[in-house]
C-alpha cells in the first residue's frame, strides 16, 4: 500500500474532522504527505477556504505536510480525478456527515469505496472534534483482517501484515464460514457456540490450518486467527472486531476464495454498513506492497 500521498475528503463538517487522525497515521507511515480535498458548489467560499485552513493547520501541528484543494463537480467525480492526478495512494474520508449541497457524506463515501481504485479508509470513529487543532494521530494498536484465502484478500493480509510491522500493532486473521442455521444477530460469542454440521466442521479445520499457515509466515508478528461460523459474514466481522477491541479492520474489497460461502464484495459494505470503528477497505491492484 503506497502511503506517500493520501488524499483526505472532507465536507467541512466537524463529524468529517474524525478522519484527520487516520489520514496522519498513515503519512507517518512512509513520511507522506496529505492533500486535503473539499468538493461542494454550495459552499460559501471564504468559510470554506478558512475551515481547509483549520485543518491543513491541524494536520501540520502532528508534523504532516499538507496542501488543501477545493473542487468542483460532482463530489465523487472530483474527487476520484484528483486521486488519478495526484498519484494519490490511498484515500481517507468518513462515514457521516452532510455536506452543502444536501448530499450526505455517507452516500459519497459509499460511492467512492465501489468506484474507488486506491484503498479507501473509512474513519467510524465516534469523536468528533470541536477544533481540528486537538486531533492526534490514530493509535491502531489491533488490527483485524478478514481473508477468503483468495488471491485477493491474501495480499490484503499482506498489507495488513506490514502495517503491523510498521505501527506495532497485533494482528488478527479472521475467516467466516456462512451458516444459514446461526440466527440472524449474533455475537463473534454466540457464533462460536453454534454447531455446524459435519461438512462445516471440515470447513472449519481447512480453514484453521490455512491460517495457521498464514500466521506462520509472519514470524516476527505478534499473530491471532480465528474461524467462525455465522449467519452472515459481514456481521461477524465487525462483532469479532469489537470483541477483541480492534483498532482498524482491514477488508479486501472483492474475491471468492475456498471457503465458498463470503464474497467480500458485498461483505466489505455490510462491514461499513455496520462497523462503528475505522474500515480500510483495499481496492485495484496497488494494496499488495
Amino acid at each position: 500500500m503506497d502511503t506517500r500521498h493520501i488524499l483526505l475528503a472532507t465536507d467541512l463538517s466537524s463529524s468529517s474532522w474524525r478522519a484527520i487522525p487516520h489520514a496522519a497515521r498513515l503519512a507517518y507511515l512512509d513520511g507522506g504527505d496529505v492533500t486535503i480535498a473539499h468538493a461542494s458548489a454550495g459552499t460559501d467560499g471564504a468559510a470554506a477556504a478558512t475551515a481547509l485552513s483549520a485543518i491543513r493547520e491541524g494536520l501540520e501541528q502532528m508534523d504532516v505536510t499538507a496542501r488543501c484543494e477545493s473542487l468542483t463537480g460532482p463530489p465523487v467525480d472530483a474527487l476520484l480525478r484528483l486521486c488519478k492526478d495526484r498519484d494519490i495512494g490511498v484515500l481517507v474520508v468518513t462515514k457521516h456527515g452532510e455536506n452543502a449541497t444536501g448530499q450526505t457524506l455517507g452516500s459519497v463515501t459509499f460511492d467512492l469505496v465501489r468506484r474507488s481504485t486506491v484503498p479507501v479508509l473509512v474513519a467510524h470513529d465516534p469523536v468528533t472534534y470541536e477544533d481540528p487543532a486537538v486531533a492526534r494521530p490514530a493509535h491502531w494498536d489491533r488490527i483485524l483482517v478478514t481473508t477468503d484465502f483468495s488471491s485477493a484478500s491474501h495480499s490484503g493480509v499482506t498489507t495488513a501484515a506490514k502495517l503491523c510491522q510498521q505501527v506495532g500493532a497485533t494482528l488478527e486473521i479472521l475467516t467466516v464460514i456462512v451458516d444459514a442455521r446461526c440466527p440472524l444477530h449474533v455475537t463473534a460469542k454466540d457464533v462460536e457456540w453454534a454447531t455446524p454440521p459435519e461438512e462445516l466442521n471440515v470447513w472449519r479445520a481447512r480453514s484453521e490450518s490455512l491460517l495457521n499457515e498464514m500466521a506462520a509466515s509472519w514470524p516476527d508478528l505478534d499473530v491471532e486467527t480465528r474461524a467462525v461460523c455465522a449467519h452472515e459474514a459481514g456481521a461477524a466481522i465487525v462483532a469479532a472486531a469489537l470483541e477483541g477491541s480492534a483498532g482498524l479492520i482491514v477488508v479486501p474489497a472483492h474475491g471468492r476464495g475456498r471457503v465458498e460461502a463470503i464474497l467480500l464484495g458485498s461483505t466489505s459494505e455490510r462491514v461499513l454498513q455496520l462497523s462503528p470503528l475505522p474500515v480500510l477497505v483495499l481496492r485495484g491492484g496497488r494494496f499488495g506492497g
